[in-house]
């Protein structure tokens, strides 16, 4: 202070102007604050398990209404009978209009302008093309006029091509730095990429620990693991031994006075029983953890050991059928030696070991059918595969876009055990935020479906309605990472959550034993093919009748084949099973075997008489499987044909998807195609005179129908009649 002193002013006070009262807006009495924290409000009309999000969330009475509404308008639009009128809704769904056919230029990034990456790619690509065919015609002028001896038109042949060329390495070189940028990205995403085709990471460890089980099942199956047991002093095989000491194990551990030395011995034998097939077992349990069922599994699900012990013996019967098909062969050598191959051998001479062959080969059939019966009918389902040399990884048939607006969840109120939505539609009537993220036509394919998707512009919506979230993680997970819904219900009791939808003791139990299909722990989610929550699978679950299972197999309508030998008009059905996102075309035969008609060639003897000969009948059985995208376009055409045009015996729809607007560039036909798997057998019989005898009575009948050949074509790019956008 200085010791003076500043002249002190009265401020003016302003007047405080009153606004007219405001009508007051209703307040929505289910959330009583905007941040929706716990404690807000505890009471909750339902509870819905948003299977992308793998997230649960609890819901206010309006905004369950409204996702009720959205699901009866999107299931009224994507069942109806009238397959033309159903595809027109899907499209006006907006659920075809996400998909990228997978390649390198899904993973790049596009400007308006045209400058983008995407855009430089696709551009270097048809120039490469159109070079190639530059450098092709000039080549061929070039051999004109030197054949001519025109010089001048030659060297300006050969400078034509010289600069194609050059200009085909430069867009090589772009091709080529852009792949890496994609390759980056779709790594980063959770992609993986081999030979130009697109798997997920799970796909190929399955297929990586598929090579280690074969390598240990060949050394299993060469070497039998036979061993000397001193304390028996008796040869016999692993498998034997361990039951045996198992047995005397549990004989021990219950008897009144349990002998402590002789139960440490019988255990001290059985950990060095079990280190000899350790490795194997384990190939077997691993691929058991991946969701593939191999024989030994298969076998006996409860006990690998066991299930193993019944595949040695499945492969023992083989062994012995094929040494006694030596016997038969060299028999039948003989005959033909001693007769100079001018007289038939005899019914009698084979009869014995006919029916000692049919008593193998009947064993080892009944074997297969009980591993698959067994398989059929465990929890949680796998994939049962009979001849692991044939298994090949699942490819990836389409990306989806992240803004993909179909959504799947499951309510403990609704009596349907999934349910689907559309956020086009919901965009139509509540969010401008939910039309822009659809509209973004530079969206990059959605991160690999087995990790939770945040989903940014749904969970906005659902938290801007006074939804509350709960994370899918919790104690409710047993030891084996599956889930417990009855300690989930509880757990929801002690946070006093009440939800109205889950005071019936009969919802709970619905609704348990559905989550108990789609919900597993993380590591149980990554490693075992359980429950497919890409959206390709939830495209395939929202094509389903009203009430379908997700377990078992379903049984719909299928298209009407086009032409083919027997198959026109005939209606197909289609098997689904949704819990995997896949469709089973049922077997056909061309021609059926009661019907099929003999093949008769004449020729010119060497006398000049014409004579006919008779190679037998032939008939094809084929069956097609698809998953994801294409199997929503089997489930969405009316028709099916046989199509040659790739080389392949592959499927090809008629029905062509029309795209909407500029969403993205991609091959689409609705039928089979890219993510279909056609396999088949080619059975023969043999004409008459060569047919064995007839039947002994009392004997099991012979079937004069014989393998010949196999088919198994496998699409990973689309084929057949298309339309390439």
């Amino acid at each position: 202070m200085t010791g003076t002193s500043e002249t002190q002013t009265t401020p003016q006070m302003t007047p405080v102007i009153l606004l007219a009262e405001q009508p007051t807006r209703p307040v929505d009495t289910e959330v009583f604050c905007k941040d929706n924290q716990p404690g807000c409000s505890t009471r909750f009309h339902d509870i819905i398990y948003v299977t992308g999000q793998r997230r649960f969330w609890l819901l206010p009475k309006r905004l369950t209404d409204q996702l009720k509404e959205s699901a009866s308008q999107l299931k009224e639009k994507t069942v109806d009978t009238d397959k033309a009128t159903r595809m027109s809704n899907i499209a006006d769904a907006g659920l075809l209009d996400y998909f990228l056919t997978p390649g390198p230029e899904a993973f790049l990034e596009d400007d308006d302008g045209g400058t983008g990456e995407r855009h430089r790619y696709l551009e270097s690509r048809n120039a490469i093309a159109e070079d190639t065919d530059k450098r092709a015609q000039c080549r061929q002028q070039w051999f004109a006029a030197r054949a001519q001896g025109d010089s001048t038109a030659a060297m300006h042949a050969e400078r034509e091509m010289f600069r194609a060329k050059q200009r085909i390495e430069k867009h090589e070189k772009n091709m080529s730095d852009l792949e890496q940028v994609s390759n980056r990205r779709a790594e980063a995403l959770g992609y993986k990429r081999e030979n130009g085709v697109f798997y997920t990471p799970r796909a190929l460890e399955a297929r990586d620990a598929m090579k280690r089980y074969l390598v240990e099942r060949e050394k299993a199956v060469a070497e039998g693991f036979d061993v000397f047991d001193f304390r028996t002093n008796s040869d016999a095989t692993v498998w034997q031994f361990l039951k045996h000491y198992k047995a005397l194990r549990e004989k021990l551990t219950g008897a009144d006075v349990v002998d402590e030395n002789a139960l440490k011995g019988v255990q001290e034998t059985l950990l060095i029983l079990e280190k000899k097939v350790e490795k194997y077992v384990k190939a077997i349990v691993e691929l058991a953890e991946y969701g593939i069922a191999v024989p030994e599994f298969a076998l006996s699900p409860d006990d690998v050991y066991a299930g193993t012990e019944a595949f040695q013996a499945y492969c023992a019967l083989l062994t012995e059928r094929a040494a006694l098909e030596k016997r038969i062969d060299a028999r039948y050598s003989e005959w033909v030696s001693a007769t100079a191959g001018k007289a038939a051998p005899p019914g009698a001479l084979f009869a014995g070991l006919q029916d000692q062959w049919r008593a193998l080969n009947t064993r080892a059939e009944q074997l297969k059918n009980t591993a698959e019966a067994r398989i059929r009918h465990a929890m949680p389902p796998r994939l049962f595969v009979w001849e692991p040399e044939n298994y090949k990884p699942k490819a990836l048939e389409r990306l989806a876009k992240s803004n993909f607006p179909l959504r799947e969840l499951s309510s403990a109120s609704s009596t349907s055990m999934l349910n689907h939505i559309s956020l086009k539609y919901l965009a139509r009537e509540t969010s401008n935020t939910l039309t822009q993220a659809l509209n973004d036509l530079k969206a990059m394919p959605k991160p690999m479906s087995n990790a939770a998707d945040e989903d940014r512009a749904f969970s906005d919506w659902l938290k801007a309605g006074g939804a509350h979230p709960l994370a899918e993680k919790g104690p409710w997970f047993d030891s084996l990472g599956l889930f417990q819904p009855d300690i989930f219900f509880d757990e929801l009791k002690k946070a006093n959550f009440t939800v109205d939808s889950l005071e019936s003791a009969d919802k709970r139990q619905r609704w348990g034993d559905t989550l108990k299909a789609m919900v597993f722990e993380d590591k149980q989610l990554r490693n075992l093919m359980l429950f497919d929550n890409s959206p390709q699978a939830q495209l395939m679950r929202s094509l389903l009748p009203e009430g379908s299972s997700l377990q078992s197999s379903v049984s719909v309508t299928g298209p009407k084949w086009q032409k083919g030998l027997q198959l026109m008009g005939a209606n197909v059905a289609l098997d689904v099973t949704a819990w995997r996102g896949e469709v089973n075309l049922l077997n056909v035969e061309l021609p059926k075997r009661s019907e099929a008609q003999s093949l008769l060639v004449d020729y010119t003897a060497y006398d000049g008489s014409v004579r006919t000969l008779d190679f037998g009948k032939l008939s094809l059985t084929l069956s097609a499987k698809a998953w994801g995208f294409a199997g929503a376009s089997l489930m969405l055409s009316r028709s099916l044909t046989l199509d040659q045009a790739s080389g392949f015996t592959s499927l090809a729809g008629v029905d062509v998807a029309q795209r909407r607007g500029e969403v993205g560039t991609f091959d689409l036909f609705v039928g089979a195609q890219a993510g279909c798997k056609v396999a088949g057998e080619l059975s023969w019989c043999p004409p008459a005179n060569v047919l064995p005898p007839a039947p002994i009575p009392n004997r099991a009948p012979f079937s004069a129908w014989r393998p010949l050949a196999r088919l198994e074509v496998e699409l990973v790019a689309a084929v057949g009649a298309g339309y390439s956008g």
